[in-house]
C-alpha cells in the first residue's frame, strides 16, 4: 500500500495487481485513488473482490463516478459495467439523479441493461423529465418495476400517468389490475384507453364493448362522443333500459354539440318505452325548440302515430315549423284530419301552412272542407284561392299515381340468337 504511492508508475501498477491478489478491503479506498493516474488497472483489481465485500467495492465507485469532466465519467460508467457488472448497478443508482442529463441517462440505460432491480423506484422518478430512458429501462427490470411504475398513475401529470401505463404494458400482472381498473377511469382520454389496453391484456375478454361504452357515458365529452358513436352500432341487449334513460338525459340535458345529435342517433337504436314516452312530451309547443328536433327525428324514425297531435299543435302555434313541416310530411295522411280542422279553424298563415301540406299528402277525403271554402261566397279570395289550388294539386297527385299504378311494364329484352360453330355450318 505504500507503494501506491511511489513516484515510478510502474511501481504502482505493480503494487496494485499484487493488492488485487490479495483482497484486502482494507486495501479498496487506496486503490480507489489511484484510479486517476493508473486507470483500468484499478477497476479490475476493485472487480476482483468477492461478494462480501460489495458494499466497500460500492462505495469507492461512487466518489470515481461523480467527479470529473462528463466524457470520462460517460466512458467511467461503460467500463465499469464491463468490467464489473455485479457491482455496477448498485454503483450507477447513485447517478440516477445526477445533474448532468447525458451521464444520467447513461446510468438508467446501463441499469436497465443489468436489469438492477433495487434501482426501480428511483428510475420511476424520473418519468416525468427523462421518459426516453427511463421507460425502457424499468422494462427492461421487468416485473420488479412493476410496483415502482404503478405508484406513478396517481401522479399529476396525465403525461407521466401515460409513460407509466406503457411500462406497465409490458411488466404488469394481475397484481396491478385494481389500480389498472381505476385509471380506465381516467380524465385523460388518452390514458383511460391505454390502461383498458391493459386491463384486456391482463383479463382476456373482459371490458366488452357494452359495458366499456356504458363507462365513457359517465365521463367527459370525448368519453361520451366516443361510447355514443360505438352505441349507434351494438345490438340491443340487456342493458337496453340503462342505455336508453341515459341516451335521453344527453338530449334533455346536455347543450354542447354534438352530443344531442348523436344521443339521438343512438336512441334510433335503443330507445324503450320509457324514452319514447318522454319524447313525446318534449313535441309539445311549450317544449324547448333544440329537444323538440331531435324528439321530432325520433318520432318520424319510429312512425309513432303519438306524434302528430302535437306536432299539429306546433304548426298552429308557429312553433319550429320547418322541422314540424317536414315531419308532418313524413307521416302522410295520418295528419290528414288535424290539417283539415287547422284549414277550417286556422288563422292565414296557419290555412297556408295547411294548404301547403295537403297539398302533398292529402286525399280527397279532405274535400268535405276545402270544397265548402271554394263555394262559400263569405271566403276571402286569398284562401278560396289556395283551397281551389290545394284540390287541383291533390287531383293530380292521385290522378298520376292511379296511372303510374296500373302502367303496363316494358317488354323484356329479347334473347340473343344462339350462334353456330362455324364448322357445323353447310
Amino acid at each position: 500500500m505504500r507503494a501506491l504511492d511511489d513516484p515510478d508508475p510502474n511501481i504502482v501498477r505493480a503494487a496494485v495487481k499484487v493488492l488485487a491478489q490479495y483482497k484486502d478491503d482494507t486495501a479498496i479506498p487506496a486503490l480507489a485513488g489511484k484510479y486517476a493516474t493508473i486507470g483500468e488497472p484499478v477497476l479490475t483489481a476493485l472487480a476482483g473482490y468477492g461478494p462480501a465485500s460489495k458494499e466497500k467495492v460500492v462505495d469507492a465507485y461512487k466518489p470515481l463516478l461523480s467527479g470529473g469532466e462528463v466524457p470520462i465519467r460517460v466512458n467511467l460508467i461503460g467500463r465499469l459495467v464491463q468490467i464489473d457488472p455485479a457491482n455496477a448497478g448498485a454503483a450507477l443508482a447513485s447517478l440516477v439523479a445526477d445533474g448532468d442529463p447525458v451521464v444520467r441517462a447513461t446510468a438508467i440505460a446501463f441499469i436497465g441493461e443489468l436489469k438492477y432491480e433495487p434501482a426501480a423506484d428511483a428510475i420511476a422518478e424520473r418519468l416525468r423529465d427523462d421518459p426516453d430512458v427511463a421507460a425502457p429501462a424499468l422494462i427492461h427490470i421487468g416485473p420488479a418495476a412493476e410496483a415502482a411504475a404503478a405508484a406513478k398513475l396517481v401522479d399529476s401529470e396525465p403525461k407521466v400517468r401515460l409513460v407509466a401505463l406503457s411500462v406497465l404494458k409490458e411488466v404488469a400482472t394481475i397484481k396491478t389490475l385494481p389500480a389498472i381498473q381505476t385509471v380506465a377511469k381516467d380524465p385523460n382520454f388518452d390514458v383511460a384507453l391505454a390502461a383498458r389496453e391493459i386491463w384486456r391484456k391482463l383479463v382476456p375478454g373482459a371490458l366488452p364493448p357494452i359495458s366499456e361504452a356504458l363507462l365513457d357515458l359517465t365521463g367527459e365529452k370525448d368519453f361520451q362522443i366516443r361510447a355514443l358513436k360505438a352505441l349507434k352500432d351494438l345490438p340491443v341487449d340487456e342493458h337496453q333500459p340503462i342505455v336508453s334513460r341515459r341516451l335521453y338525459q344527453i338530449i334533455d340535458q346536455a347543450t354542447e354539440a354534438p352530443l344531442p345529435t348523436l344521443a339521438c342517433d343512438a336512441l334510433i337504436t335503443w330507445a324503450d318505452k320509457s324514452t319514447r314516452d318522454k319524447m313525446i312530451d318534449l313535441l309539445k309547443p311549450d317544449a324547448d325548440d333544440a329537444k323538440r328536433v331531435h324528439a321530432i327525428r325520433l318520432a318520424v324514425e319510429f312512425k309513432d302515430g303519438r306524434a302528430v297531435r302535437p306536432l299539429c299543435e306546433c304548426l298552429a302555434q308557429g312553433r319550429d315549423l320547418l322541422n314540424v313541416m317536414d315531419a308532418l310530411e313524413d307521416f302522410g295522411t295520418v295528419c290528414e284530419t288535424y290539417l283539415m280542422r287547422l284549414v277550417a279553424t286556422g288563422d292565414t298563415s296557419v290555412q297556408s301552412n295547411a294548404f301547403k301540406l295537403l297539398r302533398d299528402i292529402g286525399t280527397r277525403r279532405c274535400y268535405m272542407v276545402l270544397s265548402p271554402l271554394v263555394n262559400n261566397k263569405n271566403t276571402d279570395p286569398e284562401t278560396k284561392k289556395r283551397a281551389k289550388e290545394t284540390i287541383i294539386a291533390i287531383n293530380r297527385r292521385l290522378n298520376t299515381a292511379a296511372a303510374n299504378a296500373h302502367k303496363a311494364p316494358p317488354l323484356p329484352k329479347p334473347l340473343p340468337l344462339p350462334t353456330t360453330p362455324a364448322a357445323a355450318q353447310p
